[in-house]
């Protein structure tokens, strides 16, 4: 049953400003989510701030065309060191 009277017509007026109210009160907290320019100069330095407390992590090999000598780099405290390495040569392999 619809009413179409003056009574019908408060009570749709009240829940319109009743949504509208919550929607103004509710939009401060979305906009909140944004980061500040704090947080993205944080986010920016964190491979300096976290780039010591991993150790022993090597990197991916680069070979040096046909040969069996491969260089890559190993994280130690305080940076990265070069590393070489020679892969074993199975001649009856043809390896």
């Amino acid at each position: 049953m619809e009413f179409h009277g003056p009574a019908s017509v408060a009570i749709r007026l009240r829940r319109r400003n009743a949504a509208l109210g919550a929607m103004v009160l509710l939009l401060p907290l979305s906009a909140g989510a944004q980061g500040t320019l704090e947080d993205y100069r944080r986010a920016a330095t964190i491979n300096q701030r976290f780039a010591n407390l991993t150790t022993g992590l090597a990197s991916a090999e680069t070979w040096f065309g046909q040969t069996n000598q491969a260089v890559y780099r190993v994280t130690v405290p305080g940076g990265a060191l070069c590393a070489r390495r020679r892969r074993a040569v199975d001649k009856a392999a043809g390896l």
